[in-house]
């Protein structure tokens, strides 16, 4: 089964699901027809099986890097460093995991969906703690997997970067620890509006 994963994951890097053949695997890996279908029904089922094993190795390794420490900021500041980490050493996960909103929506929904009900209990206990603002967590999970996804993906497959640092961790950190915005705004009616939990507009103060 090794040889099948690792020939699909090379044929990954350059082609989509959509470009490469069951002859395709079982000719880079060295095998014959009859051995694929041992291990896999059809080429989705092959499909299916990397994207259960890089969700499964994500999470694991964010969890591993995390468990050990107490705080909800020191267990975001080193499972993000070990996630980039992950993504820098396996970058066809990006491809892989992404592309499965056209290959298996389904998998690429509850990947997500499983991430965030993750994210809640841990964002949950840091509100009971005091560590965390008290707010609507699942747009704060959401907010944080986007970024730390699209983070990633600069300093990965953009940048090709070779080695992730404290300070490539440290820079989103900063942003989710102090906020974006943490200054009084300006007192300018042309300033976009706020609103409240009800979707109601708060009035904005009036000039001096």
């Amino acid at each position: 089964m090794n040889k099948i994963f690792e020939a699909a994951e090379k044929l990954s890097v350059e082609k989509s699901y959509f470009e490469y053949t069951i002859t395709d695997v079982t000719n880079l890996a060295g095998i014959g027809m009859g051995t694929f279908y041992t291990y896999f029904n059809d080429k989705f089922s092959l499909h299916r099986y990397m994207l259960q094993y890089y969700s499964h190795e994500i999470r694991m390794v964010t969890s591993m890097a995390s468990d050990e420490y107490t705080t909800r900021y020191q267990k975001e500041f080193y499972g993000l460093k070990a996630y980039l980490q992950y993504i820098q050493e396996h970058p066809v996960a990006y491809r892989i995991i992404w592309e499965s909103q056209l290959t298996d929506p389904e998998f690429f929904k509850s990947y997500y969906e499983n991430f965030c009900e993750k994210y809640l209990a841990g964002l949950q206990e840091g509100v009971e703690r005091g560590e965390v603002l008290d707010c609507n967590l699942t747009a704060a999970a959401y907010l944080i997997m986007g970024g730390y996804s699209l983070y990633g993906l600069k300093l990965v497959i953009f940048d090709k970067k070779e080695q992730v640092t404290n300070q490539d961790v440290y820079n989103i950190m900063r942003i989710l620890r102090h906020g974006l915005f943490p200054y009084p705004k300006p007192k300018s009616r042309s300033f976009s509006p706020v609103f409240d939990d009800t979707g109601r507009e708060i009035p904005a103060e009036s000039e001096e």
